[in-house]
């Protein structure tokens, strides 16, 4: 059975409004700092542990002790760039530790990255009079936050993401100590990988792939859910292509029916073409047709290859290149 936040009809009407009253909140989210606590215990995470099992060995046994042999509890937070500031907290977070790790590591922190124009977010947990007046000594702008809400917090996929670098095929630690370096680890390893991500992204000019899927999914493809996430277009590079098939499946489609491979045609061309590479060679016959006049650098590789066939095909002279090319780098197309 899912767990689920115990929402009330309440709840679930202001986590509406929340959502619609930030939705034009644009390049206000890059001075949001988004916060959070966390708890790593030395045994493993809460709930099942799961690790690949290579049927060849020995299934790997995992002990359990009394309340997960001890954990660490750790405060976090992140801003737009992913940049993470992260603490290791001692005892239960009452009012007086809470505003000495806000004092310590917030602080420090937030000026750190943004200076003094950002906003902290917190959960709605029941906080003091003296952690409000704290934060308003600061001049600490808090964003507003709907209750029953951690589940909104961008910092739980920071969590998830340490978390299964963490515990990976079952990890477990036998020492406060191991598990610290662990979730320090995990922590620059996010870092590193998120910032190295948004860097590119934001630099991305051309992109280059290998795969049916990838190149050519109009909607849901890789390169096209790329476009629409940064809002512009990115030069295609196409590359190791199946130039024996992909041509003809693109051509085949509308005049054959579709396929999903050289074995796999639906129409009778294509049937009739299974096991060609066996038949006897024969002398080129030209086929005459009229060409569209296209400018053969505004094409990717697999078209520009299979314009190249219809042009031997129209022409009766196949070129050597044309019929030794093989995919790689000599079919880069930009």
């Amino acid at each position: 059975m899912a767990r689920r936040l115990p929402l009330s009809n309440l709840h679930i009407s202001k986590r509406l409004q929340w959502a619609r009253n930030h939705m034009p909140y644009g390049d206000n989210w890059m001075a949001v700092l988004f916060s959070d606590e966390k708890k790593w215990n030395l045994d493993g995470p809460d709930g099942n542990i799961t690790y690949w099992h290579d049927l060849r060995k020995e299934p790997r046994s995992f002990f359990s002790r009394q309340s997960g042999g001890g954990s660490v509890m750790v405060w976090a937070a992140f801003d737009f760039n992913c940049q993470v500031g992260l603490a290791f907290l001692d005892g239960r977070q009452n009012s007086p530790k809470y505003i000495e790790t806000l004092e310590n590591h917030h602080q420090p922190f937030a000026e750190n990255i943004g200076g003094r124009n950002w906003e902290y977010q917190h959960d709605n947990a029941p906080t003091s009079s003296a952690t409000k007046n704290y934060l308003n000594s600061k001049n600490v702008t808090v964003l507003e936050w709907p209750p029953m809400s951690p589940d909104l917090n961008p910092i739980e996929n920071v969590w998830g993401i340490m978390s299964r670098k963490i515990y990976e095929n079952g990890g477990q630690f036998y020492s406060v100590y191991a598990l610290k370096t662990a979730i320090e680890s995990a922590c620059i390893l996010y870092e590193y990988v998120t910032t190295a991500l948004l860097d590119d992204f934001r630099n991305l000019i051309v992109l280059g792939c290998g795969g049916t899927v990838v190149n050519t999914g109009v909607f849901n493809g890789v390169i096209r859910r790329l476009e629409l996430k940064l809002q512009r277009t990115i030069q295609w590079i196409i590359y190791l292509l199946h130039l024996n098939e992909l041509p003809l499946r693109h051509l085949f489609e509308y005049i054959d029916g579709k396929s999903s491979g050289s074995l796999f045609y639906t129409g009778d061309i294509g049937r009739n073409l299974k096991g060609c590479e066996k038949l006897p060679l024969v002398a080129l016959n030209s086929i005459e047709c009229d060409l569209p006049g296209i400018d053969p650098t505004n094409l990717s590789c697999d078209q520009k290859c299979l314009l190249d066939i219809c042009t031997a095909i129209s022409s009766g002279a196949c070129s050597l290149d044309l019929a030794k090319r093989q995919p790689g780098k000599l079919n880069l197309a930009l």
